[in-house]
């Protein structure tokens, strides 16, 4: 009898550690076993930008991988949509897939934008991007594509950033111009919020540029009072600013684009002679940092959400740092984040600034229940 008594507490004590570990796999936030991830997307004027989570990737030959992205779409939904749904199974799919993670996330960057390229609706919309990869043993891989961003922190310290690929960046300014784009200055009229063409840019000019906008962000922000040199147009000013150019076929009209890096947009990415030339291309920026502190936080989100913090220098540590020390999720914070951006942008609209409100996605992922 207590033989079969202790048989029968083996067996559900097995059953009771099967249930516990399945439910463990499946679920996000199991304190010390799973990653808490949550987020928001608030839409604004166009209801382009997207967001993916998936904290644990299974496979055949792998489990425990936490793929998180935000996509930020223009000209349309449709390569953002395609985007969200095909990334992470490229990614997986890649033969470089568990064993060599950044590969395997070029690999997915490019096969993407690759399957998009004979996709009529690919060739005048298209998404930035931010991805990051959670291994098993807390490793985190990002991998950005535009002007979508990602910050990591280490409690409240700021340890990493993405740099956004733009026009004002030196070295994808001189790579768009190699590849045959076009590097132009705007100048918005003050009265109108219009924004003209005032020159187009060679390479040495384009060195000027940046380094003239060098010169006056050190200024504002260190109190350097030394003179600008005198290397730019007298009407040339901060509010001026450096975009791609790319006449549209059979029309006097042009396009410009604040980013150098995206997938879709085929029109920035031509045929010459069998061979794409990459004015906005397709081949992400890549971390291969490891980050395994256990107070880690990554912040991942749209340039709706950092344009308008960084704009009115908001200081949006301080908000996840008093919602993470009363317990709140990483989904509560997201929310209390994009709603911050929003009336950020909302007081904007108010001031009559010649702005519309943009849309927001705010993505956190970070461990369980960790003050900071």
């Amino acid at each position: 009898m207590k033989n079969k008594l202790k048989k029968s507490i083996r067996i559900k004590s097995l059953f009771c550690f099967l249930i516990m570990f399945f439910v463990s796999c499946s679920l996000v936030a199991v304190p010390g076993m799973e990653l808490d991830a949550g987020f928001t997307i608030k839409n604004g004027r166009a209801g382009e930008d997207r967001a993916v989570a998936i904290p644990n990737l299974v496979t055949i030959s792998s489990k425990g991988y936490s793929f998180f992205a935000v996509l930020d779409g223009h000209g349309g939904k449709e390569v953002v949509d395609f985007v969200a749904e095909n990334l992470h199974l490229n990614f997986i799919g890649s033969e470089y897939f568990p064993h060599n993670i950044p590969a395997a996330l070029e690999f997915a960057f490019k096969e993407t934008d690759r399957l998009l390229s004979d996709k009529e609706f690919a060739k005048r919309c298209g998404t930035t991007a931010v991805v990051v990869v959670v291994t098993p043993e807390g490793e985190s891989f990002i991998a950005n594509l535009g002007d979508s961003r990602v910050k990591v922190f280490d409690g409240g310290r700021l340890i990493f950033r993405t740099t956004d690929h733009t026009p004002r960046d030196i070295n994808e300014m001189i790579r768009v111009m190699e590849a045959g784009g076009s590097i132009v200055v705007l100048k918005k009229d003050e009265g109108s919020g219009q924004q003209t063409v005032q020159k187009t840019l060679t390479i040495r000019e384009g060195l000027l540029v940046v380094l003239t906008q060098a010169t006056r962000i050190l200024q504002r922000y260190q109190n350097v009072k030394k003179t600008i040199p005198k290397c730019l147009p007298d009407d040339f000013s901060d509010r001026n600013v450096a975009r791609i150019f790319v006449p549209i076929e059979g029309s006097s009209d042009a396009i410009t684009f604040d980013m150098t890096r995206a997938f879709g947009d085929f029109h920035c990415k031509p045929l010459v002679d069998g061979e794409r030339h990459y004015w906005i291309s397709p081949e992400p920026s890549i971390c291969m940092s490891r980050f395994r502190s256990k107070k880690r936080w990554i912040l991942l989100a749209s340039d709706g959400f950092w344009g308008i913090m960084d704009y009115n220098r908001l200081d949006f540590k301080k908000v996840i740092s008093n919602m993470m020390r009363q317990g709140k999720s990483a989904q509560q914070i997201s929310e209390a984040l994009a709603n911050k951006a929003r009336e950020e942008w909302e007081k904007c609209l108010s001031e009559e600034r010649h702005c519309e409100i943009d849309d927001i996605t705010v993505l956190l992922v970070k461990h369980p229940f960790q003050p900071i």
